[in-house]
């Protein structure tokens, strides 16, 4: 074993020291004080990627055991510390989607709205929707695995659906979302269910997994929109939009989901808020005219005339209210 792998089990072997002696605290009938106490130790040393990546698959499992036992509560910050943490923990699969539901309850209350910001859960559902559960998403459903893909598909729609409910009308989370990249993220979830080739050769994939993934880009769409909105009101800048190809991303949604009036007019209204932006106009143009014809660069896609005449008529509108 060389120094640098020595150090760092080293390491790895002090933070489990320090964890390991916290989880026999997450039982239900462990006093409130002392479990938040506990989650919030537990969250200082989990702070940090490398600490959680230094965990082995075993501690994972005991901390998500421990954990679990207490979320049969009532008491919205226990469940939002709590879930917050198995973010964090967990690799995926069945803990990841039940996690989920729970955080997707939580959103469903304005009055929790609050909590998302004090308990870091917006910061956490980032990272939960980062790359790396994109990249297993789109993995498995390369390689048949269909199934395993659908659960964190599922789990990916209700933190999404998360999303979407505390940016609605609380200006603070609009302006959290936005500065953890959001606009980015949820983005990158659009591009690979939208491929143009989808109507002519959908993959195998498709017929067992649809819905599923009409409800992920429905929830994605209606966060975007907030988010939008929220850039409209002064919580971020236009430029997010712009640099993570939103744009783009609405108008393969537009073609390649073009059956599904439910997406289509969801992505309408992303558009539609898009519109007060000079530069979002500018991109959504561009991406209209370069493929509006049906021609255009590799990749892209074409915009029906009608749509393409609606969008004209937003931007005239726009221009009247600068």
């Amino acid at each position: 074993m060389t120094a640098s792998a020595s150090s760092e089990s080293r390491k790895s072997e002090n933070l489990w020291s320090d964890i390991e002696p916290l989880l026999p605290i997450f039982t239900p009938s462990s006093d409130a004080h002392r479990l938040f106490e506990a989650c919030d130790r537990l969250s200082t040393l989990l702070s940090s990627q490398d600490a959680v990546t230094s965990l082995g698959t075993s501690q994972r499992s005991d901390i998500v055991r421990a954990l679990a036992k207490c979320l049969d509560s009532s008491d919205p910050r226990q469940l939002a510390k709590l879930t917050g943490l198995i973010l964090l923990i967990t690799k995926g699969g069945s803990n990841l989607l039940s996690c989920a539901k729970i955080i997707f309850r939580l959103s469903k209350s304005v009055s929790n709205d609050e909590l998302f910001l004090q308990e870091s859960l917006c910061q956490r559902i980032m990272s939960a929707l980062g790359d790396s559960r994109l990249n297993r998403v789109v993995t498995c459903l390369d390689k048949g695995r269909v199934s395993e893909a659908l659960i964190d598909a599922e789990a990916v729609v209700y933190l999404i659906g998360s999303v979407k409910n505390v940016s609605a009308t609380n200006f603070a989370n609009q302006q959290c979302l936005l500065s953890e990249g959001a606009v980015q993220v949820l983005t990158s979830w659009i591009f690979p269910f939208c491929k143009p080739d989808f109507a002519s050769s959908p993959p195998d994939w498709l017929a067992k997994g649809q819905d599923v993934l009409c409800n992920l880009l429905m929830q994605a769409t209606g966060a975007l929109r907030n988010l939008a909105a929220g850039v409209g009101a002064g919580a971020g800048d236009w430029s997010s939009f712009v640099d993570a190809q939103a744009p783009h991303a609405i108008a393969r949604l537009l073609f390649c989901w073009r059956q599904r009036a439910d997406l289509t007019l969801n992505a309408t209204r992303v558009l539609s808020k898009l519109s007060h932006s000079a530069e979002c106009r500018e991109a959504i143009l561009e991406q209209a005219t370069a493929a509006g014809g049906g021609g255009g660069a590799s990749g892209e896609v074409p915009l029906h005339g009608e749509l393409v005449r609606a969008l004209e008529g937003l931007f005239e509108a726009a221009d009247e209210d600068a």
